[in-house]
C-alpha cells in the first residue's frame, strides 16, 4: 500500500505498508472517483463532500468536486467549489485556471478572470493546463477590440500545447 503524496514527507511508511500518523492509503484520496466512474454524480457529491468534511485541506477533493458540478451543469456550485479549492490551498495553478474558465464561459467577473489565469499560469507555467489560462486571457481581450493582445495570448498557449505533444 503506497501512502498519500498529499502529506508531508517527513512522515514515513512503516514495514508493515501501513501508514503512519493518520495517514491514508493514496485511493483514500480520491473517494469521489468511484462515484464518478460509475457515472453517478450524487454519489461523487456526497464522497467528495464528506472527504472536506473530514480533512479541511482537501483541496484536490474539492477542485474534483467542482469538475462534478461542471458534469452536471450547476455553474454556482461549480464557482464555491474551485474557489474552496484555491481558498484551502492558494499555490494549486489548476484551481486557478478552471475558476477562470467559468468566469469565461458565464461572462462574469471578467477582470477576475484574467487575474485568476495569469495567477495560474505564474504558479504553474508548465502544467498542462497553463494553455487554458492563455486563452482565457486572449478570449477575454479579443471582444474589447485588442486583437493583438488575444492573438499574442493565444500564440503562447499554443506554443505550450505544442511542447507537450
Amino acid at each position: 500500500m503506497r501512502c498519500g503524496a498529499a502529506i508531508p514527507p517527513r512522515r514515513t511508511r512503516d514495514p508493515r505498508g501501513d501508514c503512519r500518523e493518520g495517514r491514508r492509503p493514496v485511493g483514500a484520496l480520491q473517494p469521489g472517483a468511484a462515484g464518478r466512474a460509475a457515472g453517478d454524480p450524487k454519489r461523487a457529491i456526497a464522497e467528495y463532500t464528506r472527504e472536506i468534511e473530514l480533512h479541511a485541506n482537501s483541496y484536490k477533493a474539492a477542485f474534483n468536486l467542482g469538475r462534478v458540478y461542471e458534469r452536471i451543469g450547476d455553474r454556482r456550485a461549480q464557482i464555491d467549489a474551485y474557489r474552496q479549492a484555491i481558498e484551502m490551498n492558494p499555490s494549486f495553478a489548476e484551481g486557478h485556471l478552471f475558476l477562470a474558465k467559468v468566469y469565461l464561459d458565464t461572462e462574469q467577473l471578467l477582470d477576475e478572470a484574467v487575474r485568476l489565469a495569469h495567477r495560474g499560469i505564474e504558479l504553474a507555467p508548465q502544467s498542462e493546463y497553463a494553455p487554458l489560462g492563455h486563452y482565457v486571457i486572449a478570449d477575454v481581450f479579443f471582444p474589447p477590440g485588442t486583437p493583438t493582445e488575444a492573438a499574442r495570448e493565444a500564440a503562447r498557449g499554443r506554443a505550450l500545447e505544442k511542447t507537450r505533444r
